[in-house]
C-alpha cells in the first residue's frame, strides 16, 4: 500500500519534519532531505508540495509560498534538456496560472525544439524567470529521486541552479532528495557550488514514530477490512519499526495469517 501522509481529518504525518524543513524554507535556506531506500522521501516531498500544508504549519505565511513537486523519474531523457524540460513541465502542472503565462509557454516551446544547443539553457532560464516574475510568492522547487541526475547530469546545469538561486534569492529555494549526501555524489564540475546552498541543512528522514505507525496500520486495517488488536499492532511495531515498506510487508504477512488460521475447536 502506497505510503501517504495525509489523513483523513486533513492533518498529517511527520508533524516534527515537516515543522523543521518548512521553517528552514521560510527563510529560503535550501535544504537537503536524506534517508535510506523506501523511508518515504517520495510521500514527504509530495506531502510538502501542498500548499495547504504550509498555511497549516505556517498561518498566513504559509500562503506566500508555491511549492513545486519535481519526480526526477519523470524525465524523458537524463541530460540537460530533460531536466529543464521537466522542471518548465512541472511548474506549467502544478499552477494554473503558471500553465497560462505566455512567457513560460514560449520558453517551453523553445526548450523542446531548440535551435541551437544554447537554447536549451537559455530558454530554461527564461521560463523559470518568467514564472518567479508573474508572482509575488517564493518558489520553492522541491526535487525528488534526484540521486541519478545530480550524479551524472553534465556539472553546468548545476552551477546554472546556483546562480539563479543567488540572483533570485529573496524568491527560490530547492530541496533535495537523495540515499546519500550532494557532496558524497558528487563535487568535481563546479558541483561544489552549488553542493554550498545545503550546507549544514541536511535532515535525515527517520523512519515514523510510534504514533504515525499506529495510524498507519489503521489505514491497512481499513483498506484491506482485517483486524488487529494492540497486542497485533505492539507486535508487528516490534518487527517492523516504523520503515514503511516493512510495516506495509509485516501488516500483509501477519493479516494472511489471521485471516487463514483454521478455526479454534472446542476441547472436549
Amino acid at each position: 500500500m502506497p505510503l501517504t501522509l495525509r489523513l483523513n481529518d486533513g492533518s498529517f504525518m511527520r508533524r516534527s519534519d515537516v515543522h523543521t524543513i518548512l521553517h528552514y524554507l521560510e527563510g529560503l535556506r535550501c535544504v537537503e532531505v536524506l534517508g535510506f531506500s523506501n523511508i518515504g522521501k517520495s510521500a514527504f516531498l509530495q506531502l510538502l508540495a501542498e500548499p495547504d500544508v504550509w498555511t497549516l504549519e505556517l498561518g498566513e505565511a504559509g500562503s506566500k509560498f508555491m511549492p513545486v513537486y519535481v519526480d526526477c523519474n519523470r524525465m524523458l531523457d537524463l541530460n540537460d534538456q530533460g531536466f529543464y524540460e521537466l522542471v518548465l513541465r512541472c511548474l506549467q502542472e502544478s499552477y494554473p496560472e503558471l500553465a497560462a503565462l505566455p512567457e513560460l509557454t514560449a520558453a517551453y516551446n523553445t526548450l523542446i525544439a531548440p535551435g541551437s544547443e544554447f537554447h536549451v539553457p537559455l530558454s530554461f532560464n527564461r521560463g523559470l524567470t518568467a514564472a518567479l516574475e508573474s508572482t509575488k510568492r517564493k518558489l520553492i522547487l522541491l526535487f525528488d529521486e534526484f540521486d541519478e541526475p545530480f550524479s551524472v547530469i553534465d556539472g553546468r546545469v548545476f552551477i546554472n541552479l546556483r546562480a539563479l538561486q543567488d540572483r533570485h534569492n529573496t524568491q527560490l529555494a530547492y530541496v533535495t532528495a537523495t540515499v546519500r549526501p550532494l557532496t558524497q555524489l558528487r563535487l568535481e564540475n563546479h558541483c561544489s557550488e552549488f553542493c554550498e546552498l545545503f550546507s549544514l541543512r541536511s535532515w535525515h528522514l527517520a523512519p515514523l514514530v510510534h504514533d504515525d505507525v499506529v495510524r498507519q496500520i489503521r489505514r491497512y486495517m481499513e483498506a484491506f477490512e482485517v483486524k488487529f488488536n494492540s497486542a497485533d499492532i505492539d507486535f508487528i511495531f516490534e518487527w517492523a519499526g516504523g520503515h514503511p515498506r516493512m510495516l506495509d510487508g509485516v501488516c500483509r504477512i501477519f493479516g494472511d495469517a489471521l485471516t487463514n488460521a483454521p478455526p479454534e475447536q472446542d476441547m472436549e
